[in-house]
């Protein structure tokens, strides 16, 4: 039973999704709480935050395209830990706890160090699907917790465990 073969049965399918779903409960789990803890420290409004700014943030434009990269982010983040589950059990298991640290790590340090940005602009320059974009995720993700930064964080994670994995599909051997 793997992923370039074929299944025998139904059943043995039901068996294999049965094994991942066992080795991803740990993860689950997790987001289940992470996303609670999230949204807390999210909501809460603190008395003082530390503003992260530097010179070179004002002269960053405006994009709204740039919301399709963003959201394609979290589409990266799951196929691939996804990927990794089915590719390489063990190294989804270190994966799994690298991104589990990493996020714990983020809320830690956001509870601790609370940060916020003023970058975003007031009023949107234009009215297009992706300003409208923008603003959905602005009705529920404040300018707070940018750092450490778990976008960068998760991707290199990601990245590095794919790298890591068995599966070496662009090898030429």
């Amino acid at each position: 039973m793997n992923l370039k073969g074929s299944f025998a049965s139904r059943d043995e399918l039901a068996l294999l999704l049965s094994e991942k779903l066992r080795t991803a409960l740990p993860m689950i789990f997790f987001m289940i709480g992470y996303g609670g803890i999230f949204v807390l420290v999210e909501k809460w409004n603190r008395l003082h935050y530390t503003v992260i700014h530097m010179a070179l943030d004002d002269a960053i434009p405006f994009c709204e395209v740039f919301i399709i990269p963003y959201m394609l982010w979290f589409v990266y983040v799951l196929a691939f830990t996804i990927f990794i589950l089915f590719a390489d059990e063990e190294g989804y298991r270190r994966v799994s706890t690298l991104l589990m640290l990493g996020m714990g790590l983020f809320l830690a340090v956001s509870i601790v160090f609370p940060n916020i940005h003023f970058l975003r602009p007031e009023v949107m320059p234009r009215d297009n699907v992706f300003t409208r974009l923008v603003q959905f995720i602005y009705s529920s993700d404040t300018p707070t917790n940018l750092t450490p930064s778990i976008h960068v964080y998760n991707s290199l994670a990601i990245m590095i465990g794919t790298a890591h994995t068995r599966i070496r599909p662009f090898d030429r051997k």
